[in-house]
């Protein structure tokens, strides 16, 4: 419905997109794994584990393995991350803390964690999502920008437009 937009501002990255569905419809598609199997991953990457509990200090674990073809890249690298659910106001945001891990569910220490909202507003024919990923440093920032977290985000956002479709 419209292109994904970012803008950094300290310690924080911040991505919105718009969409043409209801803020209920499009809150279920992110926290759902039934709908997050189906479109989750960015770019070149295919989603190989999926598992959600979706409830103040619940969590989302979910696994990818890099399917891009294009010679001298990441062919069959796997990643992961887990949710660590923080807050539910069902339809209008939820918060979590995201944190990288292994496809064995197993925390990476080194990579820097963010403190995200996800944000629902009615917008004229749909819903504005706005996803704010707050860093507790300028480096930690610095590493999710440089590490393609931008262009990764906006991917899965584009491809969340796409199945809702």
């Amino acid at each position: 419905m419209g292109k994904v937009t970012s803008r950094v501002e300290p310690l924080e990255l911040i991505l919105e997109k718009s969409f043409g569905v209801s803020p209920e419809t499009l809150f279920d598609a992110l926290t759902q794994s039934e709908h997050l199997r189906r479109w989750w991953a960015p770019g070149d990457w295919e989603l190989t584990a999926c598992e959600v509990d979706f409830r103040v200090d619940g969590s989302w674990f979910y696994a990818m393995k890099y399917t891009g073809q294009t010679p001298g890249d990441l062919y069959g690298t796997d990643a992961g991350g887990r949710w660590l659910y923080r807050e539910i106001d069902k339809p209008r945001s939820f918060t979590f803390i995201d944190l990288f891990a292994d496809a064995n569910n197993v925390i990476d220490e080194i990579m820097p964690q963010g403190a995200v909202t996800m944000l629902f507003a009615d917008h004229e024919e749909g819903t504005r999502l706005t996803v704010r990923m707050r860093y507790d440093s300028e480096d930690d920032l610095n590493t999710m920008i440089d590490i393609g977290m931008e262009q990764g985000m906006g991917d899965v956002l584009e491809r969340l437009e796409a199945y809702l479709i």
